[in-house]
């Protein structure tokens, strides 16, 4: 079943080793649960975040952040939540998805939540806004996400610093 597929039914369900996705889409938001199952929730605990992002996606390092600290993205990465870090990557790859597509320009808007004395520790909301007709990249920038997020995810496994 795709993102598309799940409109306004059921959450779309990914499980993966370190954490779970649920992914629904209405209309113009797409909400993320994302659900971690690690016993770390920051990626100061995954010290070679920055330097896996300058290899495999650099520009995300450049995108817009507001943060309570008022750090730019490239150094809000070094010590920020999980959650925000997955939204940061959907949406540069989002971006890229589209203007591959032949669009000029393409922007996005992604705000992540969490809430840990109503939900379980480990547990975000990220919500992208997102039109209808920008729905078609979502699929391919999701799962471009998940891998690179593993692939972070991994290096710490393996003691990769």
């Amino acid at each position: 079943m795709s993102i598309q597929d799940s409109r306004n039914i059921n959450p779309l369900l990914i499980n993966e080793k370190h954490y779970s996705l649920a992914v629904k889409h209405n209309s113009y938001k797409t909400n993320i649960k994302m659900s971690l199952l690690t016993s770390f929730f920051h990626t100061h605990a995954l010290p070679n975040t920055y330097n896996v992002l300058e290899k495999n996606l650099p520009t995300v390092l450049e995108t817009q952040c507001f943060n309570d600290s008022g750090f730019p993205f490239d150094t809000e990465v070094k010590n920020t939540e999980i959650g925000h870090l997955f939204e940061h990557i959907l949406l540069e790859y989002l971006c890229q998805l589209k203007i591959n597509n032949g669009h000029e320009k393409a922007s996005f808007k992604g705000v992540t939540n969490w809430n840990w004395k109503k939900d379980v520790r480990g547990t975000f909301h990220i919500n992208i806004d997102i039109s209808p007709n920008d729905v078609i990249y979502l699929d391919i920038a999701i799962e471009k996400s998940i891998i690179l997020l593993n692939k972070i995810l991994t290096q710490r496994e393996l003691g990769i610093n």
